[in-house]
């Protein structure tokens, strides 16, 4: 299993001089590296070659495997794996702030605005649900819309909330009990978990050890 930090400039990788990107230069400079990859080690080509990805691998994703299919160069390859994937915008926006509702986070009035504007829909970027979803915005600021029912993560430790496509909230739901629920999200769930992974990869001897170079991830 390869992990690859795309596109280039992310993580620990540098991008130089390089400027924008877009789906499908993402997509062909991934491609380049599978194709450097098998070159490289040669002996790992025959073997059933799979790509995966979650959030925004939603747009990555299809884009690269369209490219490997009609460019060709991997003939192992034998399909795409997503989780989570974030592949149309207006969805993802509904899903957000209809959790948010379900959790009863939002005023019912607001609700009923963004559903009676049609504010859901592809063609709903109207001055009146730009003003709703504003609103809710500000409302839900802070809060970590994966994790809605577990702690959040605050304190110095509290380096920035990044979006992941786990919907962690829903293995306390799951409990069958408040009780058993509460102590799975006390023992169970790490709200920091983001910044100590970040904390974790900043350190020199884990830098060392994975050859990246002396930079910030």
């Amino acid at each position: 299993m390869v992990f690859v930090e795309q596109p280039a400039g992310v993580g620990f990788s540098p991008a130089g001089s390089k400027g924008g990107y877009t789906d499908a230069s993402v997509a062909a400079d991934n491609r380049n590296f599978i194709m450097k990859f098998l070159e490289k080690f040669p002996n790992l080509a025959p073997h059933d070659f799979y790509i995966s990805s979650e959030s925004y691998g939603g747009h990555y994703l299809p884009t690269l495997a369209k490219e490997l299919v009609e460019k060709g160069g991997v003939s192992s390859f034998k399909g795409v794996i997503v989780g989570n994937p974030l592949t149309y915008m207006p969805y993802r926006d509904y899903g957000y702030y209809a959790t948010a509702w379900g959790h009863q986070l939002l005023p019912k009035h607001l609700w009923d605005e963004y559903i009676s504007k049609d504010c859901a829909k592809e063609a709903s970027e109207s001055d009146a649900c730009y003003s709703i979803t504003s609103k809710m915005n500000y409302i839900l600021q802070g809060l970590d819309p994966y994790a809605l029912d577990f702690p959040t993560c605050s304190g110095p430790l509290a380096a920035g909330q990044q979006e992941r496509l786990a919907i962690l909230g829903m293995m306390g739901r799951a409990s069958k009990s408040k009780k058993s629920s509460a102590k799975l999200a006390t023992q169970t769930y790490q709200p920091c978990s983001e910044d100590l992974t970040a904390l974790y990869l900043n350190l020199p001897e884990v830098k060392k050890a994975i050859h990246a170079k002396d930079l910030t991830w």
